[in-house]
């Protein structure tokens, strides 16, 4: 849940208006913190690159980077998350009412 929270909560700065920044359209794969969040959970690389991501090389450095021709996609798979991550805090709200 914590993880997808995570995920979710990064999409919408990349669809507003940040969309010409890069810093807020990339992310490094060597990061501590994007290691254990979003590369080493298994499913998660794969749903960023469905999102638009893909993988290039700056400056001898990996980056994953985001297409915004890709945005259509980012802005469903940010719903996508957005259901997924209340229906199981319904079904924990449930569970705890039991």
């Amino acid at each position: 849940m914590l993880l997808l929270s995570r995920l979710y909560s990064g999409l919408p700065t990349i669809c507003s208006a940040n969309q010409t920044i890069p810093k807020f359209q990339q992310f490094k794969p060597t990061n501590d913190i994007i290691k254990r969040q979003l590369m080493e959970p298994k499913g998660t690389l794969e749903y960023a690159i469905a999102l638009g991501f893909r993988a290039e090389v700056k400056d001898f450095q990996p980056y994953y980077v985001f297409n915004p021709r890709h945005v259509a996609d980012l802005r469903i798979g940010a719903a996508i998350l957005a259901e997924a991550i209340d229906l199981e805090e319904k079904k924990q709200e449930a569970s705890k009412t039991k």
